[in-house]
């Protein structure tokens, strides 16, 4: 009798003995110590050439200001929107210091737990990666592609139809039909490095990036979220804050209105100051 690993959890034959005799075996299920590996995440697509972030909130509390935390922990959210996508990224990082040499870590992303409950024995590194659009695509032989089966060194003219999920893409390819003609023949999978461009030679570029969350087990309460581009984590994402543009109140088509202006008057003696608009209108500046 023994026992084995399915998930999270451990599954135990226990016998029941009679006389020395085993009558029958019951599963007792276990369940292991909450853990001390990151859930992984597949890669999001995105539907643009280019994988922008912008960093619409940032809060870091305390049981003093959220009752719901629990004493001794701290709690730090991050609100990230990815490209123009309209629903935001949640990502949560809740730090219980009720033992202080032991802290305990829990880590979510949009309210679902990546990393559960734990005592933090080693840095965490957790990665959310995301993959744009090639440019180029529906384009007419705007590539070049070269056959994986073939041995000798062709490139043939090609359209990319599709990118898929998992990054490759659907091509049709003009190629040789053996009569001095070209033909097109349909490749449903083909991977990126078998692509190029047709003008500059270059290989395709699929823009791809990642949002990665350090947690440093020497002071997990500094916490940070780094965006990584071509493997390397590059830039702080408090380098992304910032707030939608209001649209122009004649369009992008029309020229541009007069820009509002505020009047003041200081009287002589420097003691008043006057304006053409109310209170509300300056509050409604500076919020």
């Amino acid at each position: 009798f023994g026992s084995s690993h399915v998930g999270s959890t451990n599954e135990i034959l226990e016998p029941i003995f009679n006389n020395g005799v085993v009558l029958q075996c019951c599963l007792r299920v276990a369940a292991m110590p909450a853990g001390a590996t990151m859930k992984k995440l597949r890669t999001t697509n995105i539907e643009e050439p280019e994988v922008d972030f912008r960093v619409l909130r940032f809060t870091c509390h305390d049981s003093s200001m959220l009752s719901s935390l629990g004493k001794h922990c701290k709690e730090m959210r991050w609100c990230i929107v990815v490209s123009h996508d309209p629903k935001p990224i949640d990502i949560s990082v809740v730090v219980d210091k009720e033992v202080l040499a032991a802290p305990k870590v829990t880590v979510q992303c949009n309210s679902e737990v990546v990393y559960p409950k734990a005592k933090l024995t080693k840095d965490i590194t957790w990665r959310m990666p995301f993959r744009g659009l090639i440019r180029g695509i529906h384009v007419p032989n705007y590539f070049e592609m070269r056959p994986e089966h073939m041995i000798a060194e062709h490139w043939f003219p090609a359209t990319v139809n599709l990118q898929r999920e998992n990054g490759t893409f659907q091509v049709t390819v003009k190629m040789p039909d053996g009569n001095g003609k070209f033909r097109d023949i349909d490749f449903p999978v083909v991977r990126a490095h078998s692509l190029r461009e047709a003008q500059t030679k270059l290989p395709v570029a699929v823009p791809s990036c990642a949002l990665v969350l350090s947690v440093p087990v020497a002071n997990p309460l500094h916490a940070t979220i780094n965006v990584a581009r071509d493997g390397v984590a590059s830039e702080m994402i408090t380098h992304f804050f910032n707030r939608p543009t209001p649209s122009p109140p004649n369009g992008i088509e029309k020229p541009p209105g007069a820009d509002p202006k505020v009047s003041f008057n200081i009287s002589k003696d420097r003691k008043t100051i006057t304006a053409d608009v109310g209170y509300a209108t300056l509050e409604h500046f500076l919020s």
